[in-house]
């Protein structure tokens, strides 16, 4: 009977500790962890480790892709949020030099980049930007804002031409 009744404790005991971890880890995880933890699903491999949520700017998904839309309004938007105008576009230039330093600081490299260690890193960062402009834009518009882009480091730079292309992030 006392051997019975010192299996039951144990049970207890290990249950309650359980529990108690549980909700101690489900207290500590932060939306951000989610977030990036659902971003990164795409991806075949990801290591996940925890970061202070202040040390990622809100702008930057460290698994997503940028992508910049200039409507025949001529209004720029970055992952679907307007973001200014290609007259002054230096708000643009901005968002993209923190987005691109924040994964340098944080080692997010291309895909397929990660060991491949003869490549300096800064080449390995993934800087990759998609951008889909309106039909009535001139093609000079267009030229000069990929060639603000390419300025800051961002390479390649993809063109969307399709007009049914979900650009934004789900």
């Amino acid at each position: 009977m006392r051997r019975l009744s010192i299996l039951l404790t144990t049970a207890f005991l290990t249950f309650v500790i359980g529990v108690s971890a549980n909700a101690l880890i489900n207290s500590f995880i932060t939306d951000e962890v989610v977030e990036t933890i659902s971003t990164c699903s795409s991806y075949e491999s990801a290591v996940m480790l925890w970061r202070e949520p202040k040390l990622i700017p809100p702008a930057v998904h460290s698994c997503g892709h940028f992508v910049i839309t200039v409507g025949d309004d001529r209004q720029l938007y970055f992952n679907s949020r307007w973001i200014g105008s290609l007259d002054d576009s230096q708000l643009l230039i901005k968002e993209l030099e923190d987005a691109f330093r924040a994964r340098t600081d944080n080692h997010l490299y291309r895909r397929g980049m990660e060991s491949a260690y003869e490549v300096p890193e800064d080449e390995r960062i993934d800087k990759t930007v998609y951008l889909k402009a309106g039909r009535a834009l001139a093609y000079g518009e267009v030229q000069d804002l990929i060639e603000r882009i390419k300025s800051i480091g961002a390479n390649p730079i993809g063109l969307i031409s399709d007009p049914e292309y979900p650009f934004t992030e789900e």
